[in-house]
């Protein structure tokens, strides 16, 4: 089913299609929105293992920005220009101008909740966000489990994400928990939901 970004006026609440192709999109700035995609599933099974080899960064979550008219690939490209094979020849059109998204969160790593800091009380400059990092479900080796700090220039991801907060597996690679949903508070101060333990972490300086 085709996935629409939509942007609704709060006293109309008629919907104008910005984007298509994304997931969970919101508003980073007053002229910036933003995407986090989950990346896709059971590639594996649909295409070879030289192409899955070559191209597994391509089945990364990412965090994007959302660009009016732009198309993010769902559910005929991954990661930019990558055909889905299952979808081999559909829709050509859409694989050749699939966007890529801007910074890569790794495969299996379920981001659903994103921050942006607005009371300096956390080291993360203004600007940057805080993503949590579900986690991986179907992985042997578990990915994801913490909360990661996304750099951004001029409303735009760059770079490698870096550890915010973690502790949520085990040395031996066992999970304890799972970050969920998260707010700033008054005082500076991050609220985590930790979903699977049913507790939530405040975090501070």
């Amino acid at each position: 089913m085709p996935t629409f970004v939509l942007q609704t006026h709060v006293v109309s609440s008629s919907p104008r299609r910005i984007a298509q192709g994304a997931t969970a999109a919101l508003r980073a700035t007053s002229d910036a929105t933003l995407d986090l995609t989950l990346g896709r599933e059971r590639l594996e099974s649909a295409a070879s293992g030289a192409h899955v080899a070559s191209t597994l960064r391509d089945l990364c979550a990412a965090v994007t920005s959302v660009v009016e008219g732009a198309h993010y690939g769902w559910p005929y490209a991954y990661w930019g220009a990558h055909e889905d094979p299952r979808r081999r020849g559909e829709r050509p059109d859409i694989v050749a101008r699939a966007r890529v998204p801007d910074v890569s969160l790794g495969a299996h790593t379920a981001p659903i909740s994103v921050v942006f800091p607005r009371r300096g009380a956390l080291n993360v400059p203004s600007g940057d966000a805080v993503v949590s990092l579900h986690g991986s479900w179907n992985r042997a080796r578990h990915a994801g489990y913490k909360v990661v700090r996304v750099r951004f220039r001029d409303g735009v991801a760059q770079g490698a994400p870096e550890d915010f907060l973690t502790g949520w597996l085990r040395p031996d690679g066992a999970a304890w928990g799972r970050p969920a949903g998260m707010c700033e508070l008054a005082d500076g101060s991050l609220l985590v939901v930790d979903d699977w333990d049913q507790s939530i972490w405040r975090v501070s300086r």
